[in-house]
């Protein structure tokens, strides 16, 4: 039905392209198809495949690339053929080719990437890239204390509202009991005494459950606020259709992966500020990459960490 007049014929010629194709069938489906078909269990055809499937199954145990050596080991494991000697020059058609990417930082070795997580892995830095590059307007300590007025903060806290508010993108972190959740509390005060528009979101129901509870605005799933399309499976906002708000706070972002990261930062509209929160040592995230910890490691975002512990109660998570 999906290939019409001509099916067989396609499917001899690469029974491969079916994993692509069709869903439902994986490539050791299409692999078994293959080598029926006559395929020679160590084809050209069959090694790229293989590769392609390592690197876009990598990410089921959360790598976004992987190095040739990895490759080597479990393209022999998978075709059940050693195929190690071959894997070098196969993987520089590929690249060349445009099949799969790659990337090398300095002297280091060559990571190999499937073309989705390459695109998402690059789209999160540029991204981010442009919102720290836009000019905040400069806002009066005034203005702050006044829009936070009733919210009790230590000093830590005060210059991490203030800090936050004044950039294009930022990270609040910090361990259970420190205040998070006091502070962004503040940070959505005092936003809204400047009239910006203030979306709140986090990975799963129960987190965004306890957002909209400690801070007294209705938070969202991150799907639910990028608007997931279960028919044509993709988000409603991206580049094209950005989201409205002025302010975007993520929390619970230690589970976001790179993914998710980058459909979220697609949807940021031009002059939208962002603020990840979360705490590295709490859940990391199913899919590829650690996002949230790379972030803070880049030393590029601002990060606001408090480190004063209060008494654990219901708002000082």
């Amino acid at each position: 039905k999906h290939y019409g007049k001509g099916c067989v014929e396609k499917i001899k010629e690469n029974p491969y392209q079916l994993s692509t194709d069709i869903k439902g069938i994986g490539f050791k489906y299409a692999d078994k198809i293959a080598l029926e078909s006559g395929i020679e269990p160590e084809s050209e055809i069959r090694i790229r495949a293989c590769i392609r499937h390592i690197l876009e199954s990598g990410s089921l145990d959360g790598h976004c690339y992987l190095l040739e050596n990895q490759i080597a080991i479990k393209s022999t494991e998978f075709l059940n053929v050693d195929i190690r000697d071959k894997v070098t020059n196969m993987l520089k058609y590929m690249v060349q080719d445009s099949e799969i990417m790659i990337y090398q930082h300095e002297d280091g070795p060559v990571r190999f990437y499937s073309k989705k997580l390459y695109y998402n892995e690059n789209e999160c830095a540029n991204v981010i890239g442009r919102i720290l590059a836009n000019k905040i307007d400069a806002v009066s300590s005034e203005a702050l204390l006044k829009g936070y007025r009733g919210v009790e903060l230590s000093d830590e806290q005060m210059a991490g509202v203030h800090g936050i508010i004044t950039k294009g993108v930022s990270i609040l972190t910090g361990g259970p009991g420190t205040g998070k959740s006091t502070m962004t509390k503040a940070v959505v005060s005092a936003l809204s005494n400047l009239g910006k528009t203030i979306g709140l979101a986090a990975p799963t129901g129960r987190a965004a459950q306890r957002m909209t509870e400690v801070i007294g605005m209705q938070a969202s799933t991150v799907h639910r606020l990028l608007g997931w399309d279960p028919i044509n499976l993709g988000f409603m906002h991206n580049e094209k259709n950005p989201l409205w708000h002025d302010f975007l706070i993520i929390d619970e972002s230690s589970m976001l992966d790179v993914n998710l990261a980058s459909s979220i930062l697609r949807a940021v509209p031009d002059n939208c500020q962002v603020l990840f929160i979360g705490d590295v040592d709490q859940l990391p995230p199913v899919g590829p990459g650690a996002f949230f910890k790379d972030l803070i490691e880049s030393d590029i975002v601002p990060t606001f960490k408090l480190t004063q512990i209060f008494r654990q109660g219901k708002e000082s998570e």
